[in-house]
């Protein structure tokens, strides 16, 4: 009854977020792929645009490397990212698999009013997250900005999160390919590693005037073509810690190698019919059954309890319990400027950024690797039973077609089923979980960028080669 009453509770806040119609004719695949890159461009946009009427414009940015996993821009009216699209469809599965929503997926009517239940929650996060900015202080003072800015600011921060959720449900709704978030989240990670790979884009690094290229295979070629002190000059690019510097490079290479290979990488479960003897084939068993997914979400978690506690921060820092929960230290030099977090519990779920910072700090590696393991492996089974991807819903397949696991009895295939799918399930979360670790120690958030990102981009891949299959079959 109370699912009932939450779906019942939400139709009347989804007539205020329209629904987005599907296409009323059939769209070839090039259609669309350029509803995609469209959504794609406008998402970018809104990253790049600044906020306007911003008291203070030099503000540390407490989020900093960061927001390349997130989705968000420092500076940009994006600043709030991808993190509540992708909070509120996480808790919302997880309620409905745990049966704490009534929701009944076979009937159109209660799929669309979950589908409106998951815009109105990452409306309800988007807004508080403008609002936690905004009071933060992160644009200014309450007293220098005025009440009008300061709605003004809430407001531009804010809708530009529910033009994500509708360029999410543009792609969803048929004039795309697979999932929006997915799509736009992977092109922002793809950007910003393209723009540090290749950037042209010259920063200073010292109060001489020196300057070096942002991007680290340009700034390589340069320093190595350029000065007469190779050792020197290739030093400054190959271990650089203001940005991604050409060790990291090949770092991020290293990463995208090893998760392509582990990604293939499955075990052939031998299945047959139940009705035609001497038919049999193989049932293919991912070793990365759950992905990225768990990492994606256990950092839309932690990105909206950055934003909190840089919130709390501003707003009482002297504070017993703020000190508990964060302490940061401001880093400000010219090449770099953020907020370093150094303490407090939330530290403890922020991933280690740097070998040095790894071993030089032993206790947070090692708390946060564990601490990572443990929810991500938490979080892998709550999704393999939540998107029908539990023993039950496999053996519901393989009833549905008359496969049974050959050697098997159609009564034991259950109890064969709960050993091996969530093993799998657990494997792969603790394998992403080490490999992002180890990503994050030798290549910082780019490392972790490019593990995520290569996960999404193949399941985009992926979408658009079986689409393509799809209609050259004819279907």
């Amino acid at each position: 009854m109370g699912g009932a009453r939450f779906i019942n509770f939400i139709k009347p806040l989804s007539s205020l977020l329209p629904e987005v119609e599907g296409p009323k004719t059939h769209l070839e695949l090039v259609e669309k792929l350029g509803w995609m890159a469209g959504c794609v461009v406008v998402y970018q946009i809104l990253s790049i645009i600044p906020v306007y009427g911003a008291e203070k414009t030099d503000t540390l940015d407490p989020i900093n490397n960061f927001r390349v996993l997130d989705g968000s821009s420092a500076s940009g009216l994006m600043i709030t990212g991808l993190a509540p699209i992708y909070l509120s469809s996480f808790l919302l599965q997880i309620l409905a698999s745990k049966k704490k929503i009534a929701v009944n997926f076979n009937l159109i009517i209660d799929r669309v009013l979950f589908q409106n239940a998951q815009k109105v929650v990452s409306a309800l996060l988007y807004l508080i997250l403008a609002v936690t900015y905004v009071s933060s202080g992160y644009y200014g003072s309450f007293s220098d900005l005025g009440i009008f800015r300061f709605i003004m600011l809430i407001l531009q921060i804010f809708l530009p999160g529910i033009v994500c959720i509708y360029l999410c449900e543009i792609i969803e709704k048929g004039h795309g390919l697979g999932s929006g978030p997915v799509l736009l989240l992977g092109s922002h990670i793809l950007g910003n590693i393209m723009w540090d790979v290749l950037s042209l884009h010259r920063y200073p690094v010292n109060e001489s005037g020196d300057s070096q290229y942002q991007g680290a295979l340009v700034g390589f070629a340069f320093n190595l073509f350029s000065f007469k002190n190779k050792f020197s000059s290739l030093r400054s690019i190959l271990f650089r810690s203001e940005g991604l510097s050409f060790v990291q490079f090949l770092v991020c290479i290293a990463v995208f190698a090893t998760f392509m290979y582990t990604l293939n990488i499955r075990i052939d479960v031998p299945i047959r019919s139940s009705r035609v003897r001497g038919v049999r084939q193989n049932f293919p068993l991912k070793l990365l059954y759950t992905s990225v997914i768990p990492l994606i979400y256990f950092y839309s978690i932690l990105s909206h309890l950055l934003v909190f506690a840089y919130a709390l921060y501003s707003l009482c820092p002297n504070s017993l319990i703020t000190r508990l929960l964060v302490q940061y230290s401001p880093i400000d030099t010219f090449a770099e400027h953020k907020l370093q977090l150094v303490g407090g519990l939330v530290y403890f779920l922020y991933p280690p950024l740097g070998l040095s910072e790894a071993l030089l700090h032993p206790v947070h590696t090692v708390i946060y690797t564990i601490t990572l393991i443990c929810i991500t492996i938490y979080f892998s089974l709550l999704w393999m039973n939540a998107t029908a991807g539990g023993p039950r819903d496999v053996l519901l397949f393989f009833k549905e077609n008359q496969l049974v696991i050959a050697g098997y009895r159609e009564a034991t295939m259950l109890k064969e089923l709960e050993k091996i799918i969530p093993i799998a399930a657990k494997l792969s979360a603790f394998f992403v979980s080490i490999l992002s670790v180890i990503a994050g120690i030798f290549a910082s958030t780019f490392g972790v960028g490019v593990l995520i990102a290569s996960a999404l981009v193949y399941a985009s891949f992926e979408m658009i080669v079986g689409a393509n299959t799809s209609l050259g079959n004819g279907n």
